[in-house]
């Protein structure tokens, strides 16, 4: 590869013009910006399977200018280069309930130089929620202003996935779907420690009402443990029914549950367990055609 340029001469006497013509060999040169796009695509590329992408934020602050790669984009649902990338536009995309913490936890890394994470969660224009972990370093000119903050952005939401899976399969009974004991017990010290806390009249009481279910032995021996798996399902079902959302019904194992209802003064802890004695002494219609009964022990704390 060569360039040329021609500069033309001043005429001659005679009328005669002529052009001087460089020639300069820029191969290596071509060949270096060639390297450079190959690595440049490599790089979106990699960003693309592995959904990471980059930004840059020069100088934050009135004249700043902020940068995404493609794949920036298109973790925000946002066609790659389609809008200009501002400060507003970051938190515009932000989760509602992330976006103050967001620009605070930003607002702390900006005012010292160095390496910061940041887990911040986008609502994409589908409405899909997804989960970025945001890795970024500072860098401050000599009077400790930023001038340039540059990082990437990973799309994490199928590892946040996992691990409320297995958080939810560590404190869930997995037959029937309610609480296990290491729920039960958990929420039960934050109801103890609230008692007569801030929150006033209304965590005063704690409601525990043990329920034994009286009948299932039969079930199994006479339908098999399909059938008395499924009687536990439907009683699991009949206890949520007579709670409020905020109440936490639990399995303990076998035939043992356990109802936790914060607020829930003597009185009306009486009337529940009168409600679940009710519900449960209902027929149950299980597959098969089989019609169960049962019964319940229960118990207030």
């Amino acid at each position: 590869w060569v360039s040329a340029t021609a500069s033309p001469l001043p005429p001659t006497e005679d009328g005669r013009r002529s052009v001087v013509i460089c020639f300069t060999d820029v191969s290596a040169e071509r060949g270096a910006a060639a390297r450079l796009r190959r690595s440049e695509r490599l790089l979106a590329e990699t960003q693309r399977l592995a959904h990471v992408g980059s930004w840059e934020w020069d100088a934050p602050g009135p004249a700043e200018r902020l940068t995404w790669t493609d794949e920036m984009y298109r973790l925000a649902g946002l066609v790659p280069q389609s809008v200009m990338v501002t400060a507003k536009l970051w938190l515009a995309v932000t989760h509602p309930a992330d976006r103050e913490r967001v620009e605070g936890a930003l607002r702390a890394a900006f005012a010292r130089p160095g390496a910061f994470e940041l887990a911040q969660r986008l609502v994409l224009p589908t409405g899909e929620v997804r989960h970025l972990a945001i890795r970024g370093e500072v860098e401050h000119d000599g009077d400790g202003r930023p001038v340039r903050v540059w990082g990437s952005a990973q799309d994490v939401t199928e590892r946040h996935r996992v691990q409320e899976e297995l958080r939810r399969t560590a404190l869930t009974d997995p037959l029937t779907g309610l609480g296990n004991r290491l729920l039960l017990v958990d929420r039960l010290r934050k109801a103890i420690a609230a008692l007569g806390g801030p929150d006033g009249p209304a965590l005063r009481h704690v409601a525990v009402i043990a329920v034994d279910l009286d009948g299932l032995k039969r079930v199994n021996d006479t339908h098999g443990h399909a059938t008395g798996d499924e009687l536990l399902r439907e009683t699991a079902r009949r206890l949520r029914s007579v709670v409020r959302d905020r109440d936490l019904v639990a399995r303990l194992g076998g035939d043992e549950f356990v109802l936790l209802c914060a607020g829930v003064d003597p009185p009306g802890a009486a009337r529940l367990a009168e409600r679940i004695v009710a519900e449960i002494s209902s027929p149950y219609s299980l597959s098969g055609g089989v019609t169960a009964w049962s019964g319940a022990s229960v118990g207030v704390t």
